[in-house]
């Protein structure tokens, strides 16, 4: 009895060279990994079928495959929603950081914004990356300060606008 061959070409189980099929970036390892299996079963050997502890060990092994890329893209992206929230920290704060030239930058961050996996700091109109940053200070003026201020200026302009506008009392 003849077997036919397996053959993967680009990521596809192809039982037959002359039906080449394209691999399209839709499918994903787990219908691979079915397609290869289901091959197997239909090309074993009927005199030595496969066992059920490989079949099992199989599945197991694709499971944990599946599960430890689900794991990576999980830790992916909480590090880089990690990594904006601690640059975010920084906004108002003076920085020194490394740009991409290996220049030096000094000055207040004004914004952050994610590109790619590493946080950008924008200072005095230049983007710096986040891993680029060798010493933090406190900036000119804090956020809270800068409230602080603000609210100050709103309570006396309230107050000076409440006294003017009130009617004078006559003497009788």
């Amino acid at each position: 009895m003849a077997y036919q061959p397996i053959t993967i070409v680009n990521g596809q189980v192809v039982t037959d060279t002359t039906t080449t099929k394209k691999s399209t970036s839709s499918q994903n390892l787990q219908d691979q990994f079915l397609n290869l299996l289901v091959s197997q079963l239909k090309n074993q050997n009927p005199l030595e079928p496969m066992k059920n502890d490989e079949f099992l060990a199989q599945t197991a092994q694709f499971q944990a495959l599946s599960e430890m890329q689900k794991l990576n893209k999980s830790m992916t992206s909480f590090m880089a929603q990690s990594q904006l929230s601690n640059a975010s920290a920084l906004i108002g704060k003076q920085v020194t950081a490394l740009n991409s030239d290996g220049d030096t930058v000094t000055g207040i961050v004004s914004s952050v914004q994610l590109n790619g996996s590493d946080p950008q700091l924008e200072i005095d109109g230049k983007f710096v990356p986040y891993s680029g940053v060798t010493k933090v200070e406190a900036g000119s003026a804090d956020v809270s300060d800068q409230l602080d201020a603000l609210a100050e200026l709103l309570a006396t302009a309230l107050y000076s606008g409440l006294t003017n506008n009130q009617p004078e009392t006559s003497a009788v």
